[in-house]
């Protein structure tokens, strides 16, 4: 019984040494073809928008001076897009506001306390919708921040209390 097992054996590893053999015997081919592809893609002109609570403070009616504040919307482009960066009239805006000369305003509920938005640091020139909006080109990928410039302008007869409003940022791209 031993000797059939053993002839089996020797046998199997025959057979397996000859196919192992032929593997590596025969590589003759009848010829080869090529073709070429193209590989492509489309990086898009692409931006995100970051915003935080504008925040002037505590306005002192009494003071004779505006109040001054400063913050920023961060912005975040692919390499070489276009932008620029809109600010809507807000949710109470003054009378005979249009976009391109907004008459922003916060509300204390039955009253209103002025206030604007500018594109400088000296306060200039009056930021609308498209006059005096920051613009520019994305040097990289990276954010980056675009300030905005705001007052409070002096003199106002506001009764004591909490005034807000809401301004849309929009990056056109």
């Amino acid at each position: 019984m031993m000797a059939k097992r053993a002839k089996r054996v020797f046998g199997a590893a025959i057979a397996l040494g000859a196919v192992v053999a032929g593997l590596g015997e025969h590589t003759a081919t009848a010829g080869t073809a090529s073709s070429n592809f193209s590989v492509t893609a489309t990086v898009i002109a692409t931006c995100t928008i970051s915003t935080t609570t504008f925040a002037f403070g505590n306005y002192d009616p009494l003071s004779g001076t505006a109040l001054d504040a400063t913050n920023n919307v961060t912005l975040t482009c692919s390499k070489g897009t276009a932008w620029s960066l809109d600010l809507n009239e807000g949710l109470n805006a003054g009378a005979g506001s249009t976009p391109a000369v907004p008459v922003r305003r916060m509300s204390g509920g039955t009253e209103f306390l002025n206030y604007g938005f500018y594109s400088d640091p000296a306060r200039t020139l009056n930021w609308g919708t498209p006059t005096n909006r920051p613009s520019g080109t994305a040097a990289n990928k990276n954010p980056f921040t675009v300030p905005i410039y705001g007052r409070v302008p002096s003199g106002q007869d506001n009764t004591t209390g909490a005034y807000s409003d809401t301004i849309q940022a929009t990056v056109n791209f």
